[in-house]
């Protein structure tokens, strides 16, 4: 008899920078009796840089190493089940295996920031919008945005903590000041980046 995979797809998560781990079991059944039941399982494909190892005889998937999400999100193994005595006889079925997310990426700016701003613009105008990236996804990813504290020089700019939307906070006066150095910063739940924004006032 030929043997038969219980699930012809499986679907398993490995948390990333995890280190080596069993992942799942799959399992193909073979009705013969004794030793001719018995089946060799191997991963034909999919198996990108080596990362996964069966145990060829239980059907026991783990992994070899930690897993980077931001690398490879997903693999997408083929698995054969061959019956011991008869190559000809086997079966194969896919794993899918998801590499979840962990907070390990800061979120980072990719430019110092430039901007002219209207002597005369009134409180409220947006100045420009400071946007910082981060390789995580979901809850990991969720940046805030803040003006890092100068002490008695406050700036007269204020950012939102969502958008990063830089605005006019108070009258400006080019005179009395006309250009201004803004150090900015970008939170996630575990990491901050930091960035900084020239603003000249003009007429």
């Amino acid at each position: 008899n030929v043997p038969q995979f219980t699930q012809n797809e499986y679907r398993c998560e490995v948390p990333e920078n995890s280190p080596a781990m069993w992942v799942c079991h799959v399992l193909a059944i073979d009705v013969d009796s004794e030793s001719y039941g018995k089946v060799n399982y191997r991963i034909l494909e999919g198996n990108v840089n080596n990362v996964f190892n069966i145990d060829s005889e239980n059907g026991l998937l783990s992994t070899t190493k930690s897993l980077d999400r931001e690398e490879l999100p997903e693999y997408r193994l083929i698995i054969e089940a061959v019956d011991q005595n008869n190559s000809s006889y086997k079966d194969i079925t896919v794993v899918l295996v998801l590499v979840l997310d962990t907070n390990d990426q800061a979120p980072r700016f990719t430019q110092i920031f430039i901007t002219e701003i209207p002597e005369d613009s009134p409180v409220g105008h947006t100045i420009l919008q400071i946007v910082a990236t981060d390789d995580d996804i979901g809850a990991n990813a969720v940046t805030s945005y803040s003006i890092i504290d100068q002490g008695e020089n406050a700036l007269p700019f204020r950012i939102d903590k969502t958008s990063g939307c830089m605005t006019v906070m108070r009258s400006l006066d080019r005179e009395s000041q006309a250009h201004y150095m803004v150090k900015v910063k970008a939170n996630d739940s575990a990491w901050s980046g930091r960035t900084v924004c020239y603003a000249s006032s003009c007429y």
